[in-house]
């Protein structure tokens, strides 16, 4: 997969998709929260909040990110998918741009933010990107990205058991290893869906429900981040 060619046929569409698919809107949902949780914390902890959100698609994360930064910019590859996370935003500054061949201005940000793409990037791509963001941030700076396809999470060994095919490809240790090698440490790991291990709960009447709350809040206590099929990783520069 190259990065040129990511999202390149997606547009207004996207948001449509995502909402369109009850475990995609689900998982979306708790990412927000997430990040709704835990970003006043840790923008308040750093010196000021120049923040970027690595290709931010049609602006799902940018418009969080966007509320507690100082000055917050976005970057994709996508025109059409930059036009609609333009439409969602107040003070969010774009590019256009890929960032691994083109010019690339803007610096020393505080905090960067990656969802949805290492875990459909091939890893000689994800570790060009992880070396490049790195260049990006200040000394100490935050990454926040997830892993949405963690080939060792439970609904998948159990997929595989049954004698589905592997739909996944990037297990924890791996982006663990990837971001390592490009000059970051984990620090925090938030563990999502973990508690989703059977057909019937991946339905659209349990995943709303009262109970998927409940089930969420324990699973992410008791499960590791590893055996989860996302998950939220804060690592920082060394």
């Amino acid at each position: 997969m190259k990065y040129t060619e990511s999202h390149k046929d997606k547009g207004g569409d996207y948001d449509e998709y995502i909402q369109s698919s009850p475990w995609d809107s689900y998982m979306a949902n708790c990412e927000n929260k997430i990040l709704e949780s835990i970003l006043p914390d840790i923008i308040g902890q750093l010196k000021s909040a120049k923040t970027l959100d690595f290709a931010c698609g049609t602006g799902r994360i940018t418009r969080i990110l966007e509320k507690y930064s100082s000055g917050s910019f976005g970057v994709d590859v996508s025109e059409n998918m930059v036009n609609q996370a333009i439409s969602k935003t107040k003070a969010t500054k774009y590019h256009i741009v890929n960032i691994l061949k083109d010019e690339y201005k803007e610096k020393d940000f505080d905090l960067i933010t990656a969802f949805r793409f290492f875990g459909n990037a091939e890893v000689e791509l994800s570790e060009s990107v992880l070396n490049k963001l790195n260049s990006l941030l200040k000394k100490e700076g935050l990454l926040v990205l997830n892993n949405h396809r963690n080939y060792w999470s439970i609904q998948e060994i159990l997929h595989r058991l049954t004698g589905g095919e592997g739909r996944m490809k990037l297990t924890h240790n791996k982006l663990k290893v990837m971001l390592e090698r490009n000059g970051f440490k984990i620090i925090k790991k938030y563990c999502i869906g973990g508690w989703v291990i059977r057909n019937a709960f991946d339905s659209e009447r349990v995943l709303n429900s009262n109970y998927s709350h409940i089930m969420e809040l324990v699973s992410s206590v008791i499960l590791p981040s590893s055996l989860c099929p996302d998950s939220i990783i804060i690592a920082k520069k060394v």
